[in-house]
């Protein structure tokens, strides 16, 4: 086995070993599948309990556990819960980084999934204001915290994951398996979703709220079996046998990673926003202003995630063939191209055209810009702090712009009603304008990750 004597991005390690489930050993194809199923599985549990809460803080939550309040307010409350969950993730990513890179990505995957599927459950069985009057707020904040403590922890470390275990020809599609169970993730909370809103008012709002975040026991019991029976990456196994230092300190790692964790976190506070956007605040202005039906916005969630499941993989395949930053720039252009549509040609009750608008954000410009993010973020960083960097950057900058997005958007709908149109759309094109403008500081990482001295992207025109 060869040893390694200084720090080596995973792109030179796997053209050495080809990302040998062990170091000096090269995975069969049937091994890397397998890990990419348990990345995607249990993504799509943690997936599922995140967007059923961004869809039932939208559209239900306001009305059993914020009864005393105006409608407008209480949908701002709701939205400000879901909120507190994004707050949650930087630190659960900061510190699931740390024993990731230390101590080995498969024990984060199977904590972040328990965690999150336990708090998903109990929510389920949570008391509402008319069992205990504004109490029941307080014990709806603390689950919700969990579930953003757990989600800063999975995602990131679940992308490193399948980056890691990639033949490095195809790290595109392969990091982009992850975001796969994301969008089936939001498939089953859309049809559970959608299984609630067909329900009577007073069923919904009384025990059939419940059942779509109980069931998601059912799910979190079938990834823990699979998440069990992972190993760790080929890469982690290098770094350990080679002799790449393992402890970094947190201040050491922002010293070598400030520049590349500074970019991506631009681009992450600048693509959350703009799925959350149109995840939660289009939803809520599709309801308030267009009065779609509940059921027309579960039916587009439904066909966007459908047609995301697909497309993600496309994308993440193409951004093998053109470069990451091509991918992601037509990523964020159809997801001006959908709020464009959604804003200035709908009309009052047209859930036909917000559904093609739900297709387009999801379908193409979420399954654009995340499945070329994930390869760009796992190549801007080294083995020995690849986790902590990714995550870190991804979750502090995407909190803050999955979380502000929409009770700012929200805010706007409450003060200007119908008018709200073009405040939306200006809101949107500014995060679209920014990301753009970060995306083209950097340079191209496809196929030069092995180039890459440790956390350190070169800035300018790209090649």
């Amino acid at each position: 086995m060869r040893q390694m004597t200084k720090p080596s991005s995973l792109g030179s390690y796997a053209k050495e070993n080809d990302g040998g489930a062990s170091a000096g050993r090269t995975p069969s194809n049937a091994a890397r599948v397998r890990a990419a199923i348990a990345a995607m599985v249990g993504t799509m549990l943690e997936w599922y309990d995140f967007t059923l809460f961004t869809l039932f803080s939208a559209l239900v939550f306001q009305r059993i556990f914020f009864v005393s309040s105006s409608p407008e307010i209480a949908t701002v409350l709701s939205l400000g819960v879901f909120a507190a969950g994004f707050l949650a993730r930087p630190i659960g990513a900061l510190l699931f980084g740390r024993i990731g890179d230390k101590y080995g990505r498969k024990n984060v995957l199977v904590a972040s999934l328990v965690m999150m599927g336990t708090a998903t459950t109990l929510i389920g069985l949570l008391p509402t204001y008319a069992q205990i009057g504004a109490w029941a707020a307080l014990p709806l904040l603390a689950l919700r915290v969990v579930q953003g403590f757990a989600a800063g922890g999975e995602l990131g470390t679940a992308i490193t994951y399948s980056a890691e275990y990639a033949p490095p020809r195809w790290r595109g599609l392969w990091a982009a398996m992850p975001a796969v169970g994301n969008f089936a993730g939001i498939v089953l909370s859309a049809l559970a979703f959608r299984w609630a809103v067909g329900l009577s008012e007073e069923e919904l709002f009384s025990w059939g709220w419940r059942i779509p975040f109980i069931s998601g026991a059912a799910v979190l019991i079938l990834g823990i079996v699979i998440r069990s029976g992972m190993h760790e990456t080929p890469a982690y196994i290098a770094k350990d046998s080679g002799g790449i230092a393992q402890h970094l300190t947190l201040q050491q790692v922002l010293l070598r990673a400030w520049k590349p964790m500074l970019i991506l976190g631009i681009v992450y506070f600048c693509a959350n926003g703009t799925a959350y956007f149109f995840q939660a605040l289009a939803a809520n202005f599709a309801s308030s202003v267009l009065m779609i039906s509940r059921v027309g916005i579960a039916n587009g969630t439904l066909l966007g995630a459908i047609g995301g499941m697909f497309t993600v993989m496309m994308f993440g395949a193409l951004s093998d063939k053109i470069g990451r930053r091509p991918v992601m720039i037509i990523g964020f252009m159809l997801a001006l191209a959908a709020a464009a549509i959604l804003f200035f040609f709908l009309k009052t009750g047209d859930a036909a055209g917000f559904a093609v608008v739900v297709v387009i954000a999801l379908a193409g410009a979420n399954a654009g810009y995340n499945s070329a993010i994930n390869s760009w973020g796992s190549e801007l960083f080294t083995t020995e702090i690849r986790l902590t960097g990714m995550s870190f950057s991804r979750e502090v900058a995407g909190s803050l712009g999955g979380g502000l997005v929409p009770v700012v958007g929200a805010s706007i709908i409450a003060a200007t009603g119908a008018g709200a149109s073009r405040y939306l759309f200006a809101l949107l094109s500014a995060l679209i304008g920014i990301a753009v403008i970060a995306i083209l500081m950097t340079r191209e990482t496809r196929g030069a990750a092995s180039d890459m001295d440790i956390g350190e992207v070169k800035l300018g025109p790209g090649r």
